[in-house]
């Protein structure tokens, strides 16, 4: 802050002082021998006079100081009025002049005009009748007791269009009364208060909430008059207990005031409702309050150069009486500042009709605060040229209204070097509480064209709060509210100002940019009518400053308040709460953070307000927003229809730990359960855009929909929105620890675009070394949920999850990576992934499911960590979620790709903790077991661990099919996986699997009912190589889908009884309806032949009489009809169990007397023990039922499936243990996929294979892999 100017007992008298007017305009005038030598003294006189407007002969006048206290007293340098004593001064000023004004009232014009200060030259003028009560002020409250408070509050009724609006009535303030009631002026040493005159002629302005902790709320103005009433100050219970009244000003046009709605919608909930922003309350503290005695009718600054000109502690009141007796906003302009170097200290501008402050081609250093209220049109009866914000031009300057504009100027704010939070500092040591405030205008709040803005203060170096919070008195903040147009523009503009840009409840946007390079501390924008923080065409950077305060940051390194920009509730970017978006970077625009060292524990992050310390919405963003094309009426499905954040054409975004939420009332109310679907509901980027969303070490990125769900409803319409979404050509990169719930899809990306998971990367591709990449507890850790499918690429895209907790090191041998000739360096080690996907239905919202109705799936939904940015783990579990991973997911989809789309996966390690035996179903099935097979063969446990326990149920218990985790690679979208551990492990070291060997077999390979897994529990692998028959190959927790025929949707199942037509399998065979059914589309798309004899098109679904005419259909045991897909007549389950041999058949499957065992069929099957065939030979392994072979034990081609996958889909070793039917898929009469071998090494078969030259090898050196490419990889 500026010093004041210290003047001097220099007099210059009026009115025949020393710097007078001499006028000699003949030869005549100078001599006579009357006169003498008068003549020459007046020669000298006016040389010394003209010499002292040129600034010569200044070193003996050493300062001047003049009071204007409405006397006429030339000689005690007392002046009538302010014009009278600016007459009396040398245009050019080369000493310190010191104006103090102690008058009441109206004080006319302020004219300065062509004034040039050089040298020691210095002009303040400063109001005594003037005080402003600052938060914790250093001065006062140490002496006088409590600070400042609000003791009582009014209610107004009826004349605002948001309904009843509460304001501060009665504010406890001794700092006020010891500062008027104690004024007098430095010269004369004689006081200025007048009781009487205070209350006729006081204006003042409070607001109570201008912390960061809080939500503005409507300031109180009052206008003390005669017909007002009387302002005053109450003695309270002791001597020093001093209260201020007042009533606020409103206009008879209260009714127009900026009135923002949800959805951008008039008629929609007011978000300057109770619903969203705090009311004052008694006893509130951090009140800001700015009180005047005097006003001029406008203050017009022209031509002023120098190094200090101030004008101090004044308002312009540009209200008066029109000719009709109505109070009108006469005045234009409020301060008028042009081709001038000016310091504006705690000045307001109250009712122009065009501009609070207008500066134009000129320095103007604003300081102490500064406010611009209810500047518009106002003619006594409407508000002329408010059309209402559909109709306004944003960056129009002849727009009428604005609170503060600038054109081609330099704006610097309170500058503070000062880099401690210390009350005791003098100078400045609570510069953060300040007010620069621009409210309820008719216009912009704050508006800057071609103007370069600077100053401000972002921080302090010690342990408290950051970010203008209440503890914090260092950081400045840039405020508007409540106005008719944007809350801060800037066009063309460039901005290193280091503090906060704070914006709320304004018609237009928050804070909105356009062809400008913009840095500040933080930004809070919230409760704006359309966007919250709009850059266009324009770079934004925040943390400018931050490398100052980096001793607070490190002070605790896990703490959310002392990170750069952050208070108690608020993040760096607070952005929440807007009508249309929170935030939108479009036209060629970039948004990133400073480069600061460290910005795990150190950089702000981005989200929304923590309403209070308690409160779940952990610091995320949320709105009710939407675009709503009949203004008359909004649909439930226009709702919550445009992203929270949009990146858009051309830009780019680096986000710090962003938190939102998606589809949540404000403050914890009730849901909204909005319909409308959405792509990116929180995150869009879109037309050749790319970002970088990085979770913190101390920090997570948090992006949820909601916490739950309150109905079915609510939950069916989450099914159509994504939550991150990355469009036409775009590009999105998740690091760090993440995570994404709640969503009908997590991510999707469509339209040749990308979403990436590794490491956090610089602008080069090289790992962030600013991010602390050997910091583990950073490191890219990815818990995704989705009620359809977690990660989902379309129209040619790509997901592509590489470097994320595995090593080419470990396990298989990777193709070598050229970067692991120097190793890692360990900048992944501890990252993976983890999936919480649930089954694409409705019965994913009950609670009583099952075949026993004992299945609880709602529960799984919800997600009561999604917000936890201390600790990863979408329950109460962490992460990753070794314990209870089965709470959170009911199996799913967890990868999609289709229409061309791309998946690559490599070094990345999954993270997947459920029962073993959920995922090992033939097919998914939400309400089904995975039980397919007892002890060892399914094991119960989770993760590693191995168990015998008999975890099978009881029979008839369950349907069929489990809970599985799908990857589905359709039509042709490809899928290249190398690296892929589970657990930390090779997948074949886990006790993951996929489905038995057989459809119902109760042999094995040798008595076989139809060919399921090739590698399972009792397929032919296991015999074929020599392996024991209680082995199995099909290792890994996720299964991999193709596309298939559209036709096997319409297909169900059927039997050898020609009779049974009806979908229920007629009242003989009803097993595979009970059973859950077996869907022919998704067993197929695995590479795996479904169970039935054959099939058949429901009839409603048979729109080209296929049924017959292509051989689908029903057939009778001794038709000898086509068995169209090679399906058993058995049921779904392979499980074996074993008692000694009686020697009888007992119509079940037998081996020879010799073996002395005999193996039944699962009992869960009983329900189709009635039409297993009596009669039955083991002739070379195959299995007759009359006459017609079927049944073979090896696999077969399913006839509906992508067999040509192998030419796209490519699996190393590491990865064909990951997905449990890959093995199977890859077998010759299947071709699903290839499965490669990751490494070098001619002598087995490696895909980069090389040899010496001398080497006896004839596979043609020279050329490696014909079907991959990667520039990091040695193929």
């Amino acid at each position: 802050m500026i010093n004041d100017v210290t003047g001097g007992t220099y007099v210059i008298e009026y009115p025949s002082g020393y710097l007078v007017d001499i006028n000699k305009y003949h030869a005549s005038q100078f001599y006579n021998w009357e006169q003498d030598n008068i003549p020459i003294i007046d020669l000298e006189t006016r040389t010394d006079t003209l010499g002292a407007a040129l600034g010569l002969f200044r070193s003996y006048i050493p300062g001047v100081s003049m009071i204007v206290d409405g006397t006429d007293v030339s000689s005690s340098s007392r002046y009538p009025d302010l014009s009278t004593a600016l007459s009396l001064l040398p245009k050019t000023l080369t000493f310190p002049v010191l104006i103090e004004v102690c008058t009441y009232g109206d004080l006319s014009s302020l004219v300065l005009e062509n004034f040039d200060l050089k040298g020691r030259g210095s002009l303040e003028i400063i109001n005594r009748n003037y005080s402003a009560d600052i938060p914790a002020n250093p001065t006062h409250e140490g002496a006088l007791g409590a600070p400042a408070k609000i003791n009582e509050v009014a209610t107004i009724t009826g004349a605002y269009p948001w309904g009843n609006e509460v304001i501060p009535k009665t504010l406890y303030s001794n700092s006020l009364w010891y500062d008027l009631s104690s004024a007098k002026d430095t010269r004369n040493d004689i006081s200025c208060y007048n009781a009487a005159n205070w209350n006729t002629n006081a204006k003042f302005i409070s607001f109570p909430h201008l912390n960061s902790s809080k939500t503005m709320s409507e300031p109180l103005f009052h206008v003390s008059s005669i017909s007002t009433g009387a302002w005053t100050f109450i003695d309270g219970t002791t001597p020093v207990d001093y209260h201020l009244r007042g009533e606020n000003y409103k206009d008879i046009t209260a009714s127009a005031d900026a009135n923002p709605n949800e959805y951008a919608t008039s008629g929609q909930i007011s978000l300057r409702s109770t619903n969203y922003h705090v009311i004052p309350a008694v006893n509130d503290t951090g009140i800001v309050t700015y009180v005047y005695g005097n006003h001029f009718s406008n203050v017009k600054v022209e031509n002023c150069r120098g190094t200090q000109i101030q004008i101090k502690g004044f308002c312009v009141d540009g209200g008066s009486l029109n000719s009709d007796g109505k109070l009108a906003h006469l005045n234009p302009v409020g301060f008028d500042i042009q081709n001038s170097d000016v310091v504006l200290t705690s000045c307001a501008a109250f009712r122009n009709s065009d501009v609070g402050f207008r500066v134009s081609n000129s320095n103007v250093l604003v300081e102490g605060g500064i406010v611009g209220h209810r500047n518009y049109p106002f003619d006594g009866s409407s508000r002329a040229g408010i059309d209402g914000v559909d109709e306004y031009d944003i960056w129009n300057l002849d727009y009428k209204g604005h609170g503060f504009e600038a054109y081609r100027s330099h704006i610097t704010f309170d500058p503070d070097s000062q880099t401690a939070n210390d009350l005791t500092v003098t100078t400045s040591g609570n510069l953060g509480k300040h007010g620069f405030v621009m409210c309820n205008n008719g216009g912009d709040g704050w508006h800057f064209d071609s103007c370069k803005i600077s100053g401000g203060a972002g921080g302090h170096n010690s342990g408290a709060e950051q970010g203008a919070g209440p503890l914090d008195y260092q950081t400045t903040q840039i405020t508007s509210a409540f106005n008719k147009g944007n809350g801060i523009s800037f066009d063309d503009s460039q901005s290193t100002y280091r503090g906060i840009l704070r914006s709320q409840g304004n018609e237009d946007n928050g804070v909105a940019m356009i062809k400008s390079k913009v840095g500040v501390m933080g930004v809070i924008s919230e409760l704006n009518n359309n966007i919250g923080l709009k850059i266009e065409s324009s770079e934004f950077m925040y943390n400018l400053g931050a490398q100052d305060f980096v001793t607070a940051y490190d002070s605790n390194a896990d703490s959310w308040e002392t990170r750069a920009g952050h208070s108690f509730l608020t993040p760096a970017i607070c952005v929440e709460n807007n009508g249309i978006s929170n935030l939108k970077i479009m036209n060629n625009s970039k948004f990133s953070n400073y480069p600061l060292a460290s910005q795990g524990r150190r950089s702000g992050l981005v989200g929304g307000r923590k309403e209070d310390a308690a409160s779940k919405a952990t610091w995320a963003m949320q709105a009710a927003n939407g675009n709503v094309q009949d203004k008359l009426t909004v649909s439930d499905f226009e709702k919550g229809n445009i992203p929270l954040v949009q990146v858009t054409d051309n830009s780019y975004a680096r986000f710090l730990g962003l938190a939102a939420f998606g589809d949540v009332h404000p403050r914890g109310a009730s849901r909204f359960g909005l319909k409308a679907p959405i792509k990116g509901r929180v995150l869009s980027v879109t037309n050749n855009s790319k970002v970088d969303m990085y979770g913190t070490s101390a920090f997570s990125t948090v992006i949820t929909n909601q916490a739950d769900y309150t109905n079915e409803d609510e939950f069916k319409s989450s099914w159509n929105k994504a939550g991150v979404y990355a469009g036409d050509s775009s590009k999105i990169r998740i690091s760090g620890p993440t995570k994404i719930s709640q969503f009908g899809v997590a991510t999707l990306a469509e339209n040749n675009s990308i979403i990436e998971i590794g490491p956090a990367h610089d602008a080069n591709g090289s790992y962030d070394r600013n991010l602390d990449p050997l910091d583990t507890k950073g490191h890219t850790k990815l818990d995704i949920q989705a009620t359809r499918a977690c990660m989902v690429a379309t129209n040619n895209s790509t997901l592509d999850m590489t470097k994320v907790g595995a090593s080419a090191l470990e396990g298989t041998s990777s193709v070598n990576v050229a970067s692991l000739n120097i190793s890692d360096n360990g900048y992944h080690t501890s990252s993976y992934i983890q999936f919480h996907p649930h089954g694409f239905t409705e019965a994913a919202y009950d609670d009583e499911g099952g075949k026993h109705c004992n299945l609880d799936f709602l529960a799984t939904l919800s997600t009561p960590g999604a917000l936890n940015r201390t600790a990863m783990g979408l329950d109460s579990y962490g992460s990753p979620n070794r314990a209870n991973h089965s709470s959170t997911t009911t199996g799913g989809m967890c990868v999609r790709a289709v229409g061309g789309s791309n998946v690559k996966v490599d070094q990345a390690n999954f993270e997947i903790w459920v029962d073993c035996h959920t995922v090992s179903g033939a097919y998914y099935n939400i309400e089904g077991s995975g039980n397919e097979g007892v002890g060892v063969y399914h094991g119960s446990g989770v993760g590693t661990t191995m168990s015998t326990t008999n975890m099978f149920g009881n029979a008839g218990d369950h349907y069929g099919g489990g809970q599985l985790m799908m990857w589905n690679i359709a039509d042709t979208s490809r899928i290249v996986a190398s690296n892929m551990h589970i657990n930390g492990f090779d997948g074949s070291s886990t006790d993951f699997h996929g489905p038995a060997g057989a459809w119902g077999s109760p042999l094995g390979w040798d008595h076989n009912s139809g060919a399921l897994d090739y590698y399972g529990y009792g397929g032919a692998y296991t015999h074929s190589y020599g392996l024991d028959s209680s082995a199995l190959e099909n290792h890994g927790p996720f299964r991999l889908l193709t596309g298939v025929n559209s036709d096997l949707m319409a297909y169900y199942e059927g039997t050898s009884d020609a009779s049974s037509t009806a979908l229920d399998f007629g009242s003989a065979v009803d097993g595979p309806l009970k059973h859950g059914g077996s869907p022919i589309a998704q067993i197929n798309a695995q590479g795996y032949a479904a169970p039935g004899i054959a099939a058949r098109s429901l009839d409603g679904a048979d729109i080209r009489k296929h049924n017959n005419i292509e051989g689908v259909y029903v057939p009778s045991a001794n038709s000898g009809a086509p068995l169209v897909l090679g399906f058993t007549s058995q049921p779904i389950f392979g499980a074996r169990w074993e008692e000694p041999y009686t020697g009888t058949n007992d119509d079940q499957f037998t081996t020879s007397a010799t073996l002395g065992r005999k193996y039944l069929a699962n009992p869960m099957m009983s329900k189709y023990d009635s039409y297993i065939p009596d009669s039955r030979t083991d002739v070379s392994g195959q299995l007759f039922v009359s006459g017609i072979t079927t049944f073979p034990n090896f696999p077969i081609p399913p006839l509906h499936m992508d067999w040509q996958g192998y030419l796209r889909n490519f699996l190393d070793e590491s990865a064909s243990n990951a997905f449990a039917n890959s093995r199977h898929g890859a077998s010759k009469m299947v071709k699903l996929c290839s499965i490669f071998r990751s490494h070098t090494n001619p002598l087995e078969g490696g895909e980069g294979r090389d040899g010496p030259v001398a080497g006896n090898y004839t596979f043609g050196l020279g050329v490696r892999s014909l079907n991959m490419f990667d520039l990091d990889k040695l193929i």
